[in-house]
Order: structure tokens, then C-alpha cells, then sequence
């Protein structure tokens, strides 16, 4: 890895305490432990200890890889829990230690590879439930940065997953040849993924059902965004995330949230770089409950898993990614018309172009144009921005930027994949009353979209 200036800073401000410390300890002193070709990060909360197994085969298909598993549990917590105290048991009993430091163990899974274990489970050790799994995935991630940063990582990528993943066997590789594929400022890349039943004993047929419903959910908001021209459209499930290292270091890490913080981090790495959204291999992922975050696939399938049977309307109404896709042309239009109007009102302007728009579409193809007016169109759009505080932002890209372009760019950023996120929430809550469909529903409107 090129020693970058952004990768030392971080490594000297920002990187999780003792980060530095626990390297020296387990590694740049130790002829016995290899230089590893590629590094994977796994928060693991009271999870089953057969996934050793899966890592194991892992290593198997591609030598020279190292593992770390920060075990870890919220500090409201007394104790360890007994599954975390059997998981770490398990990896005592089946693997050789190579190294130890406090709080950290580094074993060997064959000649080659190796699982670095954090403990961040145990009294004194615990993560604050606010900071949560964020917090688990910094810690983890910090150090494959300094290991990459020393050269005990031989490849410039953070590999990021979760217990509930069954990992294919060219995993690795297949971000390095897409790395080598595309342009250098690819900031990370996505793996598509499946979720299949689960062999955990709280899971159930109505759980795998509700599973893949919500990831049909997922897919289809990506579908949306890509439709709509978003730059955002990428999935978002930690599980299936690979970082370029050098842009890990430039957005800062990992937010030390207790959900949401695979979504967080793509939104910044997003504005560094691009974000490659592979075609293969597959990640298949446990249909399985959790209560390990507030929000996020397992405690959604739970909820959709409780209606009894009934069919709910979990989908984002098709239109809503029409008129996204207005905004964001809009948005290319307005950054030229500022160029040479800087007072330009941009609530008219926004009218205008919509008007002018949908003068180009068939009613008989677009049922928005047979239910609503331009005025009323562009009138919700206006309002969802208003409540994002548009004004403000457009000043911001109006003192920042030099040429239309840089102006586009700079409202991109602004525009980013939260606020998309909330300006669809605002459309869809409006007057337009664009609700939620069912899954059927859902496919039908997006027949009826140019």
C-alpha cells in the first residue's frame, strides 16, 4: 500500500485507542507471525461457534488470510454472555496461539492463515450499547488498516461481513480483479448476496418467508435509485462490504453507531470515490431473527414475520423513483442555469423543468400525469426539499464551486444517499400520498412508469 498521508493521520488521530500499541505487541516484533495476503473483520455477539468452520474452509480456497473477530457485547452486561464465553472457548480448544497481547489473541488456522481474537466482551471491555456494533467494526477495521498500513496485509483492502455470512470461495480475489479492472478511486465494493434458511433454532418458515420479502424490499430501492439515476444505488448490508483501504482512512472509519453504520459509511465513501456493486460471486446470507441492532434485516424480517399472515405493504411506491429521477436532472439543469444566474429562484426553475418534462410524456404511460398536475408535482418536490433545508445547501454549493460542474458535484454530495433517503420519506408522507405497496402492487406501477 502506498504510505498515503491521509492513512497515517487517521492512524495517528482517529484510530481506536491501543490500535498501534496491539500491533506492536502481535506483529512488528514477531518473525513468527506471516505477512497475510488479505484481511476480513467480523463483529461476532453471541453468535454460534460453528462459524470457525466456515472460516476455516474460507482459508482453505485462498492461503495467506487473517481473520478478525472482535467478540464483543454491550456494557449494560455484567458478565460475558455464555455464548460468547463458548465461542472464545471453542477457538481456544481448536486453534494453535501463536501470540498473545491483553485483551487479544492471535491464532493460527493452518500454516498460513490466522484468526485474531479481540475481546471486547469481557468486564472492562465491553462497548457502550450507543456505540454498539459500529464500534465493533471500527475496532476491527483500525487494525486492518494499520496491518496494511505495516505491511502485514499485503493487499489494500478491508474486508468487512458478519457471522450470518457463508462466504464463496473466490471471495477474496474477486475484489481484487475488479480493483484491477477499474479506475484506482473505487472506494468499495458491494458483493450481491441471497439469504437462505437458517439452521439457528429461532428461526421458522414464516421468518425465511419474511426474510426474503424484505430482501426483495432491498432490492427493489436499489432498483429504484438506478432507475432514477441516483449515484446511491448501491445496497448497504454489512455483511457483503469491501473498502479500499486508503478511503477508509479518508472518511474517518467507521461511525461508532449501534445500527446503520454499513449505511453511514458508504454515504461518505461515496463521495471519495466509487462504489462497485460486483455481479459475483454470491454472499448467502442466514434468514435468521436478531436483536443485535434496532433496525436492520433480522429485527425487520421479525416485524414482517408478526402480520399474521397478511401481506404488508413494505414496498416504495414506484413514482416516488420517477420524480427522484426529475430532481436529479433538475439538479444537472440548475447547476448551469446558477452559472449564469445566481439569484436564480430555484422553486420556479424546479417548476419550469417539470412542466417542460412531463409536456414529453405519454398519459397513457405515466399515471402520475393522469392523477396529478405539473404544479402539484413540482409543488411536493418543492416542499420535501424545503423540509431538507435546500436553501442552505445550495448556498453551500454556490461558494464552494467555480463551474457548473463543480457545482453539480458539489450538490451531489449534499444530495446524498441519507437525504435522498429522507426526501423520498417526505414525498411519500405528502400530499401526494404516494404510500407503500404490496409486493404485486408494486410491480404493476412500475409498468405503468416510461
Amino acid at each position: 500500500m502506498q504510505q498515503s498521508g491521509n492513512t497515517s493521520k487517521y492512524l495517528q488521530r482517529y484510530a481506536e485507542p491501543g490500535t498501534a500499541a496491539l500491533y506492536n505487541q502481535l506483529f512488528s516484533r514477531s518473525s513468527e507471525t506471516p505477512a497475510y495476503r488479505f484481511c476480513l473483520c467480523l463483529p461476532v455477539y453471541d453468535e454460534n461457534p460453528q462459524i470457525l468452520q466456515r472460516l476455516q474452509a474460507l482459508a482453505k480456497h485462498q492461503a495467506r488470510c487473517l481473520f478478525i473477530v472482535v467478540v464483543n457485547q454491550p456494557n449494560t452486561v455484567a458478565q460475558a454472555s455464555r455464548a460468547n464465553t463458548q465461542f472464545v472457548t471453542a477457538i481456544n480448544n481448536q486453534l494453535p496461539v501463536l501470540a498473545t497481547a491483553p485483551g487479544a489473541s492471535l491464532y493460527a488456522i493452518d500454516k498460513h492463515s490466522g484468526l485474531l481474537l479481540l475481546d471486547r466482551c469481557t468486564p472492562g471491555r465491553q462497548i457502550d450499547p450507543r456505540q454498539g456494533v459500529g464500534r465493533a467494526r471500527k475496532i476491527a477495521a483500525d487494525l486492518a488498516l494499520q496491518l496494511i498500513y505495516g505491511h502485514r496485509v499485503l493487499q489494500p483492502f478491508i474486508f468487512c461481513s458478519d457471522a450470518d455470512a457463508h462466504w464463496p470461495d473466490d471471495y477474496f480475489i474477486a475484489v481484487q480483479q475488479s480493483a484491477a479492472a477499474h479506475s484506482p478511486k473505487t472506494a468499495a465494493w458491494i458483493y450481491p448476496f441471497k439469504h437462505i434458511a437458517s439452521p439457528a433454532q429461532d428461526s421458522s418458515p414464516a421468518l425465511h418467508d419474511a426474510t426474503l420479502l424484505y430482501e426483495k424490499r432491498l432490492n427493489a430501492y436499489v432498483h429504484g435509485l438506478n432507475y432514477a439515476g441516483s449515484p446511491y444505488a448501491y445496497h448497504t448490508l454489512g455483511s457483503t462490504i469491501c473498502i479500499a483501504a486508503e478511503h477508509y482512512a479518508m472518511v474517518r472509519g467507521f461511525p461508532c453507531r449501534n445500527a446503520g453504520e454499513d449505511f453511514y459509511i458508504l454515504n461518505k465513501l461515496r463521495k471519495t470515490g466509487s462504489i462497485v456493486s460486483l455481479a459475483q460471486p454470491l454472499i448467502y446470507l442466514d434468514a435468521r431473527a436478531s436483536s443485535r441492532t434496532p433496525f436492520g434485516t433480522g429485527s425487520a424480517a421479525q416485524q414482517l414475520a408478526a402480520t399474521n399472515g397478511s401481506e404488508p405493504a413494505c414496498f416504495y411506491h414506484p413514482a416516488l423513483f420517477f420524480l427522484l429521477r426529475l430532481l436529479l436532472q433538475w439538479q444537472d439543469a440548475l447547476a448551469v442555469a446558477m452559472q449564469r444566474d445566481t439569484a436564480l429562484p430555484w422553486a420556479e426553475h424546479l417548476a419550469h423543468f417539470v412542466a417542460a418534462q412531463l409536456d414529453h410524456q405519454s398519459p397513457a404511460r405515466c399515471d402520475l400525469t393522469q392523477r396529478f398536475t405539473a404544479a402539484q408535482l413540482s409543488d411536493a418536490m418543492t416542499a420535501a426539499l424545503e423540509a431538507l433545508d435546500f436553501a442552505s445547501g445550495l448556498q453551500h454549493c454556490q461558494r464552494q464551486a467555480m463551474s457548473a460542474e463543480a457545482f453539480a458535484k458539489h450538490l451531489y454530495c449534499w444530495f446524498d444517499g441519507f437525504k435522498t433517503l429522507k426526501w423520498l420519506h417526505q414525498l411519500r408522507d405528502g400530499k401526494l400520498a404516494l404510500h407503500n405497496l404490496q409486493l404485486e402492487s408494486m410491480q404493476r406501477e412500475w409498468q405503468r412508469l416510461p
